[in-house]
């Protein structure tokens, strides 16, 4: 009697079967991350402009009020002042606490920093002389980071160039009401954006003359 020998063929992975499998693998893995990162970088760049928007928003908002409140302090000075294109200075008299304060606002471009201080005047009346600084600020708040002093926009189709800090446009010097242009350009320090935002805004000032 004749035995039957059956024979199984075992049959594996080649090598060329392999380094397919394993390039198909890397182009998938590849694509998952790319859509990743490519996710995580829009939601940073959102996230980056609504800090950079916020901030700017806050620095109108508390400019405005600050301008709107300021009064001369003597015949011979200005409710608000532009002492240089990165330095403003605001004259306001508290009604209830009877005191003359000056407020400046200083851009720093080496910082990045835009900060507020305040002083007050430490007599009852100001000084007669123009601009009087009440001495000097050491309460300085800083209320933006990320500052930029210079960018590019688009205006009007046209590619210009503007510059943070401050501007006075009040059409004549003798007017107690002044009108002052103000530029905000920032960026986030933590996820920086590929282009600065910049903000432009007139605010005036409402006082006329000063207390007697």
């Amino acid at each position: 009697m004749k035995r039957r020998i059956t024979c199984i063929s075992e049959k594996g992975f080649t090598i060329i079967e392999l380094i397919i499998v394993l390039a198909l693998l890397g182009i998938v893995i590849a694509g998952i991350f790319t859509f990743y990162f490519f996710i995580q970088s829009g939601y940073n760049k959102n996230d980056a402009r609504s800090f950079v928007n916020h901030q700017i928003n806050m620095v109108f908002a508390q400019m405005d009020r600050d301008i709107r409140s300021a009064s001369k302090p003597n015949k011979d000075t200005h409710s608000v002042r532009v002492v240089s294109s990165n330095e403003l200075d605001i004259y306001m008299y508290d009604i209830k606490e009877e005191k003359y304060i000056r407020v400046a606002y200083q851009f720093i471009p080496d910082s990045g920093i835009l900060r507020r201080g305040w002083k007050e005047c430490e007599t009852a009346v100001p000084p007669p002389a123009a601009n009087p600084p009440y001495g000097t600020i050491d309460n300085w708040e800083t209320i933006m980071t990320g500052a930029v002093e210079k960018t590019r926009i688009k205006d009007g189709g046209n590619d210009r160039e503007v510059t943070f800090g401050f501007e006075d446009i009040t059409g004549l010097a003798e007017n107690d009401r002044r009108e002052i242009r103000i530029t905000l350009i920032g960026n986030d320090m933590d996820k920086p954006l590929d282009k600065p935002i910049a903000a432009v805004k007139t605010l005036t000032s409402r006082s006329k003359g000063f207390p007697k």
